[in-house]
């Protein structure tokens, strides 16, 4: 499923975009006002593509027929629209008309989740708001809302779009930095006390009301209205009351004092805000959201049990990570060449990069406290969190224990073999379980498998190749390099291209000739051009006849019990010379002049 996230560099979008990316069914786009983050730590990074798009103007560049939702997160926030009222219109309505109508004529019928909010409704309020209640907004923020929310039903009503519009509680409890929301305090005194800071509570009273819901419920109702039947609300009524709780300023101080401590509530102060508590008191505090729930929505049970999920989130966050990463494989990014490395953080500037490095017969054992290799890893596969009663040297001495294998029988084990084999010894000391080193290996081999070599540009004259633009490669020319080397150097480069030889060779064919079908180039002395040739009876009886020939009889004779039957079809690299071998620090980065290959 092909799914656009707008104003996916914002909480909600990464918080969205990192569940999805751990389910290799979905595929992302993430765009917002600056290319967002592809979020970290998630099993699948490569399903996401990350775009930088102003939906003012841009809106047709991240709009495609491919795509099977949209998840509408972008705008202003609250106070901000207040403070800013052209651009609370310009970003919040008319960004948001664009990519309506890009979507209505790119791909007609495409799910659309839309974010509002609350703020819609403004009093005078009922004590508990139904569905039914008309929205009167008091702000902006919530003006803008109601306006994109007939946008969406009227979109929806002529069959342009299969909308739905969720009208969020207030999330709490946010991580990371304040935001211009004139609710952010209320993740802010919860945050900022649990992080050991200070947070200004802008209004004094303790028994003020709000409507809450945690991220994580928030997520599951975001992946619920990803199914919801296009019938379960009326065609011009999109909208949806996302359910939440009702708590008071003094029971989310309640709630931190039973995580926290009594000492965290000495963190917090008051200091009335008007500007702010007129936007908050126009807000709902209590909803009946019995037709959410009849759909299927999840709500919290408690504000002591958000506060809870939050401090052990916090906890897990700061506790040594272990992770497979994988690299684009050298010489050229085939499956057998992919890198494979475990990888522990045990802090913000602390990591180990633990792998086996080298070719077959000199592969060793490495640890590295940086990257080792001049790029970044393709994927990042999580394994576990590091128990306490696992140290940094008990992983450190399980993986120096792990055998690595030169033997004369190994020649088909590798950094990847080695990785799987050293999880296992990981699980023997109880750091990982059996499951946890299951579904990591079962990731890694996906990863591996996806490799395939990467062409930028290939560009054609009179119906000829002339130009195959590929990724660079570093590296020194081998017959340049090749007298800077001690005697132990060439033999580990002989052997790692010995290696590559014959995994190239396992690439089976099913023709004799060159790899786009074209003529075969006989010997590289020669210029004489055969085939192509599909059994290979055609090919001897052109040796035999061609280039056999001339030759003297006894020549001939000897040539027909040469020329046996049961070979297999190789591929070759045809022209595999020291001067088509990009070398650097004693290793094989690449291996050049593929045009006679076949």
């Amino acid at each position: 499923m092909h799914i656009l996230i707008t104003g996916a560099a914002g909480f909600v979008g990464q918080l969205l975009a990192k569940e999805l990316l751990n389910d290799p069914t979905y595929r992302l786009t993430l765009t917002d006002i600056n290319q967002p983050p592809i979020p970290a730590g998630v099993r699948y990074p490569e399903n996401a593509t990350a775009l930088q798009a102003d939906l003012l103007s841009g809106a047709k560049d991240v709009v495609d027929a491919s795509l099977d939702a949209v998840y509408a997160f972008h705008g202003i926030m609250s106070s901000g629209s207040e403070a800013n009222f052209d651009l609370g219109m310009t970003v919040n309505i008319d960004a948001t008309r664009n990519l309506l109508d890009a979507l209505r004529h790119t791909c007609p019928g495409v799910r659309v989740i839309y974010s509002s909010s609350q703020a819609v409704y403004g009093q005078p309020l009922p004590e508990i708001v139904t569905d039914s209640v008309i929205p009167t907004p008091e702000s902006s923020y919530g003006a803008e809302k109601i306006v994109c929310e007939t946008l969406v039903n009227e979109y929806t009503r002529r069959g342009f779009i299969n909308g739905f519009t969720l009208r969020f509680p207030t999330i709490s409890v946010r991580p990371g930095a304040p935001t211009a929301a004139a609710s952010s305090f209320l993740s802010g005194m919860i945050r900022e006390p649990l992080d050991g800071k200070a947070c200004v509570i802008p209004i004094e009273d303790r028994q003020f009301k709000s409507w809450l819901c945690s991220p994580k419920i928030l997520v599951e109702n975001l992946l619920i209205t990803l199914r919801l039947p296009a019938d379960s609300v009326p065609r011009h009524i999109r909208q949806i009351n996302v359910p939440g709780i009702c708590v008071t300023v003094q029971g989310m101080m309640d709630a931190l004092e039973a995580v926290g401590g009594k000492e965290k509530l000495a963190l917090l102060s008051e200091k009335e805000d008007p500007s702010l508590v007129s936007i908050l008191r126009s807000w709902p505090t209590q909803f009946d959201n019995s037709q959410a729930i009849s759909l299927g929505f999840k709500r919290d049970v408690s504000f002591e049990q958000t506060v809870r999920g939050y401090q052990n989130g916090l906890t897990e966050a700061k506790m040594p990570q272990l992770s497979i990463l994988v690299y684009k494989g050298v010489p050229v990014d085939f499956t057998q060449y992919r890198h494979t490395a475990l990888h522990a953080t045990w802090s913000e500037s602390e990591h180990d990069w633990l792998h086996v490095v080298g070719a077959h017969p000199f592969f060793k054992y490495q640890r590295d406290p940086e990257n080792p290799l001049t790029e970044e890893p393709i994927a990042r596969i999580p394994v576990c969190v590091v128990p306490e009663s696992i140290s940094r040297a008990k992983i450190y001495l399980s993986c120096l224990n792990t055998a690595v294998r030169n033997g004369s029988g190994d020649r088909d084990w590798n950094c990847q073999n080695w990785v799987g084999e050293a999880l296992a010894e990981l699980v023997r000391i109880g750091c990982v379980s059996v499951q946890e080193r299951c579904v990591a290996i079962d990731r890694m081999v996906e990863v591996i498998l996806d490799a395939e070599l990467e062409v930028h540009d290939v560009r054609w004259e009179d119906g000829k190749v002339v130009v195959i633009d590929m990724e660079y490669m570093p590296g020194e020319r081998l017959d340049e390099a090749w007298k800077t080397f001690n005697p132990d150097q060439k033999l580990s480069i002989a052997f790692e291209l010995h290696s590559y030889v014959n995994q190239l060779h396992e690439l089976k064919g099913s023709y004799i000739g060159a790899l786009d079908r074209g003529k075969a180039i006989i010997g590289q002395k020669t210029s004489l051009e055969c085939g192509p040739f599909d059994t290979e009876q055609e090919f001897k009886e052109f040796i035999l006849g061609d280039i056999v020939t001339p030759a003297p009889d006894l020549l001939r004779h000897y040539a027909k019990f040469a020329l046996m039957d049961g070979y297999e079809i190789v591929f070759t690299h045809a022209d595999f010379a020291p001067r088509n071998i990009l070398v650097e620090e004693c290793r094989v980065m690449a291996i050049l002049d593929w045009e006679y290959a076949g």
